[in-house]
């Protein structure tokens, strides 16, 4: 790997967790109703300074600042990030909670990872591991609409996590056979997930649609399914 950027993330978060998990209390509601933590904002500058302040070659697209996409034909790398996904859980006092990237390097699929830093797991493209067959839960996300409980499959057992980081570890790891996102979820929250379950073989669905590792625009809802 030429430039190692997931790895320098996961080694940033891990040396600085102590101070992220200092700002569990900082909550406040964004304009769309969800929550955010001065933990997010400080992952967000974390990983700002690391990968851009030293490069002027890498363009970040987070959850946490508008990007402004108007260098995206310039940027030899560009990167997806959420600093902190299921920042509910996260601000409450669970450990479920993650930090996900996804690099692109000329707007083609480069490296991924999911990093779940109170759970001490992470995945990182190229990783190797045994994956369990036999898996039967389904993962789901924390709201699923009355209607599509209707279609959910009496002999699958569910699961929900708060965080697409977490479903999304899981599946591609193998305690889910399958997770889904029915109302639809951003760039930043499945980029990651996607290609690392495509790297592991797993079947990927957005918008119905088969999924081959395309980047994803930031601020456009998606649905998606990973399966087995």
């Amino acid at each position: 790997m030429e430039f190692d950027f997931c790895r320098l993330v996961r080694d940033a978060v891990y040396d600085n967790l102590d101070k992220i998990l200092s700002f569990r209390d900082t909550r406040r509601l964004k304009p769309d109703g969800s929550w955010v933590t001065d933990g997010d904002m400080y992952v967000h500058s974390l990983v700002d300074s690391l990968l851009c302040g030293s490069r002027g070659d890498v363009l970040l697209v987070s959850e946490e600042k508008k990007p402004e996409l108007s260098g995206l034909d310039n940027a030899e790398y560009v990167v997806t990030l959420d600093p902190i996904d299921g920042t509910s859980n996260f601000t409450y006092g669970l450990a479920e909670w993650g930090v996900l990237v996804s690099v692109y390097r000329r707007m083609k699929h480069w490296q991924s990872m999911i990093c779940l830093p109170e759970l001490h797991r992470c995945l990182i493209t190229g990783d190797g591991f045994r994956r369990p067959a036999g898996a039967r839960l389904a993962g789901l996300p924390s709201i699923v609409p009355p209607d599509d409980y209707a279609s959910l499959a009496g002999d699958i057992e569910y699961s929900t996590m708060g965080s697409c980081a977490v479903n999304f570890y899981y599946a591609v790891t193998g305690s889910y056979r399958s997770i889904r996102h029915y109302r639809g979820a951003y760039s930043w929250d499945m980029l990651a997930g996607l290609n690392l379950a495509l790297e592991h073989g797993l079947k990927a669905y957005v918008d119905d649609r088969p999924y081959c590792g395309e980047w994803l625009a930031p601020g456009i809802r998606h649905r998606y399914l990973v399966t087995e």
